[in-house]
């Protein structure tokens, strides 16, 4: 039995491979939140968003489940507005991953005038609001005079 052949037994010709299929879903997502030369990076639930789109289509639907299951459409650190509840137009930043992964805990530091403010942690699984992130990587450092991102419903 020579490799060829084994090669060949295990992954058929016009079929890519489990490690290929992983790193396809690795590769876009990389590509989605990077800077690229002819577009900033997009915000994190956006990105999340376009992988969960493409489930079936272009990548095989368990393993970008999987992957998506350990990625949250919002990191720690990301910058957030609520968009709906007794907060909103509150902004803050993701303080830690929830229970479940598309409901972080977020801490609010700015109201709804763009002033500094008592910290509030608001428990997206607890409370029913909608969040969006903020801005992009590398814009500006005031969260609540910039009004960018994506729309993402946790109810």
């Amino acid at each position: 039995m020579n490799v060829l052949t084994t090669r060949r037994d295990i992954n058929p010709p016009g079929r890519v491979s489990p490690l290929g299929e992983i790193a396809a879903i690795a590769d876009f997502h990389d590509a989605c939140s990077s800077d690229q030369v002819y577009r900033k990076s997009h915000p994190p639930a956006r990105s999340w968003r376009m992988l969960k789109s493409r489930g079936g289509r272009h990548f095989n639907r368990e393993l970008l489940n999987l992957f998506l299951e350990i990625l949250p459409p919002f990191p720690i650190g990301t910058q957030v507005i609520v968009t709906e509840g007794e907060w909103e137009q509150c902004c803050g930043v993701v303080a830690r991953r929830g229970d479940v992964i598309h409901q972080p805990v977020v801490r609010l530091l700015w109201d709804r005038e763009g002033a500094r403010m008592t910290p509030v942690e608001l428990d997206t699984s607890v409370e029913r609001v909608r969040i969006r992130g903020a801005m992009r990587h590398g814009e500006r450092d005031n969260v609540a005079e910039e009004r960018l991102g994506e729309s993402f419903s946790l109810i």
